[in-house]
């Protein structure tokens, strides 16, 4: 299965054998120190060969016990999305290699953990859930990488932000870069309500140079209500995308908008450039998308 992963002549065969990898790996579950169960995630990687392998541990689900999240509402499934922005970190089609990342939305952890395996200078793991976080603190030993964990819910940001390992809202570098180089986030726009969420919270850490740019990968709209919200907030042309497979524009900020206005000098603030491209799943012939966001800059 690792040489037809890595000789596959398309991503969906070699996704598809990786998965395969991923039940054989199912059948070597082991208990950490902590007592999670664990879970061998195989990564197929360009066409030389590679397959990267990623542990990870099992979170408890609030309650007891490590029941299927198929509400995606939980992060305690490894979702395809998560697989695929994986991939394109390992491979080096997302460049994070000597970069500073910060992970949103993490669930168990797979995107931040292949961040770190690719070469990230600091990959910082968040999500609202506590026992997530134990979850990965464990699959980064399991792994043999160094990531931090941080609790970070969209709803308090500012919060949030202000108890991040040697952060805070406006810490930067010395300098003057961003704390992050790239924000990460994968199959974390569900509902509707998600992508009101990450798109205020995006623009929030780019906008006031928390990051330099935000990396998304999700799965269709037409099968994911938040997903197709996401796309209508920004103004992705369907007919377009249909038709060449990717889309790019301007999301606008309202002038005035809180404390993002201040020091606009009456221009108004900047908004967001973003762009979106199919890119090839797990499974043949169910691609997902991947988003690339920054700080517009105004013309003239």
């Amino acid at each position: 299965l690792a040489r037809l992963s890595a000789r596959a002549s398309t991503p969906d065969i070699a996704d598809a054998a990786g998965v395969l990898l991923d039940a054989l790996g199912e059948a070597e579950r082991a208990g950490d120190e902590g007592g999670h169960a664990s879970q061998l995630v195989s990564i197929p990687v360009g066409s030389t060969g590679s397959v990267v392998t990623i542990r990870l541990a099992r979170a408890r689900c609030h309650g007891g016990g490590e029941q299927p999240d198929w509400s995606m509402s939980s992060g305690r499934e490894i979702w395809a999305g998560s697989r695929v922005l994986a991939r394109l970190l390992l491979s080096g089609e997302v460049l994070v290699e000597g970069r500073r990342v910060l992970e949103l939305g993490c669930g168990l952890g797979l995107v931040g953990l292949a961040a770190a395996r690719a070469g990230a200078q600091r990959a910082v793991l968040t999500d609202r859930d506590a026992e997530l976080l134990r979850a990965v603190e464990a699959s980064a030993a399991l792994t043999g990488v160094e990531v931090e964990v941080a609790l970070l819910d969209w709803d308090r940001l500012e919060e949030g932000l202000a108890a991040l390992p040697g952060g805070g809202v406006e810490a930067s570098t010395p300098e003057g870069r961003p704390v992050f180089d790239t924000l990460l986030g994968a199959d974390i726009v569900y509902e509707e309500a998600h992508a009101t969420a990450l798109l205020e919270a995006m623009k929030h850490l780019l906008r006031r140079g928390f990051a330099a740019e935000a990396v998304l990968v999700t799965g269709s709209p037409a099968s994911r209500d938040g997903v197709a919200a996401l796309c209508r907030l920004l103004g992705v042309s369907e007919e377009r995308f249909a038709e060449c497979g990717h889309d790019a524009g301007t999301l606008s900020v309202p002038s005035g908008s809180g404390a993002d206005s201040e020091g606009d000098g009456g221009r108004g603030p900047p908004g967001l450039s973003w762009s979106v491209a199919s890119v090839p799943g797990v499974q043949h012939g169910k691609p997902c998308r991947l988003y690339r966001f920054a700080v517009a800059i105004p013309a003239g």
